[in-house]
């Protein structure tokens, strides 16, 4: 099997899938025209892999596991909401902020080192940690990306999730599968 799409990932502890999904709803009820994400694997992106044979998965999750030491014991705190993409924009995406410990920039340094041949071509954006949320499409009738954060931070109770990372995840997408979601391939404990 090929996937369209891989990442590694730190799943959202299963204690806060239930605010997790709170929040999607909301966003949803305010922003209804967003592109909500998959409600069942909330995870904060540490390095994206882009297309890959299931063929390589073990590999890649013998690399990820061998660098893991890290991360124990790595603090997590998810907080605002955020955004990428132009501030006068209406299109990007929209998401959770994560705090973290310069351990995790450490790991994403590792595995971007030793995953090299698994790697995406366009992969050189900076390292941002962060849940997805929504992705905004132009068809908003708001001003912009900073507005609508902006009033999301307002109207939706502040987000102060925070956790030890005790897992890490490769997970998949497969596009010919719709609806098309991602889906926890590997669980690699921390």
């Amino acid at each position: 099997m090929q996937y369209t799409s891989c990442f590694v990932g730190i799943p959202l502890p299963n204690e806060f899938q239930r605010k997790f999904e709170n929040t999607l709803r909301k966003v949803s009820k305010l922003y209804p025209y967003w592109k909500i994400v998959y409600h069942k694997t909330p995870h904060i992106t540490v390095y994206y892999l882009d297309k890959q044979s299931q063929n390589v998965l073990y590999k890649i999750a013998q690399i990820v596991s061998a660098n893991t030491k890290l991360i124990k014991g790595a603090s997590l705190a998810v907080n605002n909401f955020e955004f990428f993409g132009k501030e006068d924009s209406r299109e990007g995406i929209i998401f959770l902020n994560v705090i973290y410990p310069s351990s995790l920039t450490d790991f994403n340094r590792q595995l971007t080192k030793e995953l090299n041949d698994f790697n995406a071509l366009d992969n050189n954006l900076p390292f941002h940690p962060h849940i997805t949320i929504a992705r905004a499409s132009k068809t908003s009738s708001d001003s912009s990306l900073k507005n609508s954060v902006q009033f999301l931070n307002s109207r939706i109770n502040q987000v102060d999730w925070k956790f030890i990372v005790n897992e890490v995840a490769i997970y998949g997408v497969n596009s010919a599968i719709q609806p098309e979601n991602q889906k926890k391939l590997i669980t690699i404990k921390v």
